[in-house]
């Protein structure tokens, strides 16, 4: 999740990339008395363990964080990033065997970060996790078994740290890595794909594709005659994209390079576009009632969206289902607003995909 957006923008409660300004949580519900995402102390202790490994700590720290992510992995819970983060460490420790069995239960779709970043030095990798124990800590410095008066960013990340802190848990849990694809109601990326109408020889566009949390699956969807354009504004995550699709033998992902008001796609190019947390980043229920702003922000946006579909083709928004009222959000209202007045007609509501959030289906008249 996490992209057609402003420069502050990032991901995601869900789809993009998480980049300042973070995204607004939503309260949790009554019954529920802790936040809806959280760090993972026991994970990040872990990353903070490694940190000073590849710092040329001896390894008593590799033995520590070893035992914090077998602690951390739940039973039944795929928590794919603390899998990968064990797998390494158990490599490092020069235990093969386990480190293949941990990675035999990483979802096929993330194994890819495997050879991405995991093959890397360990001090390179150090600084990646260097940059994600410092994120933490600047959110929280309570964290259990983390020393955060320690955790200092370095002073220069590398170009791809975003992605890295993507394939992470940042602002999603521990479980970053499967919460999209197979989501708290039991549901997958790709069953929402096939209720969206995604099938072999569709051609569609992921708006915002972060690092491909419904760009691989989707391709899966359509192939071997459906195309899949993935676009996003930063490089990297375009990079990481390219990487996974030939790594999974998918041939029919294109990266798309767009700009903050332009998708960039080419004309009447695709059957289906799919926004996820997208724009909210682009305009809020603040400026939504602002005419000039709605002109200025919003509706090059949709129009970029439109100039991509076929006739016919349909629009597919995931955003949170908030009120008019809540400024700093965009409310789902607002957005079929706009769209319809540029020619979208509305199609339906899905209001399951995750909690909070609610899916929209216009099509292009």
């Amino acid at each position: 999740m996490a992209v057609a957006l402003p420069l502050a923008l990032a991901a995601l409660l869900g789809c993009a990339r998480d980049e300042p300004p973070p995204p607004i949580a939503a309260p949790p519900p009554a019954h529920a008395p802790t936040p809806l995402y959280t760090w993972e102390p026991e994970v990040l202790s872990a990353a903070q363990h490694l940190v000073r490994y590849s710092d040329g700590g001896d390894t008593a720290d590799l033995a520590a964080a070893v035992t914090a992510l077998k602690r951390s992995i739940r039973p039944g819970e795929r928590q794919d990033f603390a899998r990968l983060l064990l797998a390494w460490a158990l490599r490092l420790q020069g235990d093969a065997a386990g480190s293949a069995e941990v990675l035999d239960g990483v979802d096929p779709l993330h194994r890819p970060a495997w050879d991405y970043f995991f093959a890397r030095p360990v001090t390179d990798l150090g600084l990646l996790l260097r940059g994600l124990v410092a994120a933490g800590c600047a959110e929280r410095d309570d964290l259990p078994g983390v020393d955060c008066t320690t955790a200092a960013a370095p002073p220069s990340l590398p170009a791809d740290y975003p992605v890295w802190e993507q394939i992470s848990w940042r602002s999603h849990s521990s479980d970053r890595l499967g919460g999209w694809s197979r989501t708290q109601r039991g549901r997958t990326a790709t069953d929402l794909g096939r209720r969206i109408g995604l099938e072999p020889g569709v051609d569609v566009a992921d708006i915002g594709a972060g690092e491909g949390w419904f760009t691989l699956p989707f391709a899966q969807l359509v192939a071997p005659t459906g195309q899949v354009w993935a676009e996003e504004v930063e490089p990297a995550y375009l990079d990481y994209i390219s990487f996974a699709a030939t790594h999974l033998g998918l041939d029919n992902v294109h990266p798309v390079l767009g700009a903050p008001l332009d998708a960039a796609l080419p004309e009447a190019s695709v059957d289906l576009v799919f926004v996820c947390e997208v724009f909210k980043w682009i305009y809020t229920n603040r400026t939504a009632t602002d005419r000039a702003q709605v002109e200025a922000t919003a509706l090059p946006f949709l129009r970029s969206l439109r100039r991509g579909l076929r006739p016919g083709g349909r629009l597919v928004i995931i955003e949170h289902d908030r009120p008019t009222t809540s400024p700093k959000d965009i409310s789902p209202a607002y957005l079929r607003r706009d769209a319809e007045e540029l020619g979208f007609r509305f199609v339906e509501e899905l209001p399951d995909y995750r909690p909070l959030q609610v899916t929209l289906v216009l099509e292009r008249e």
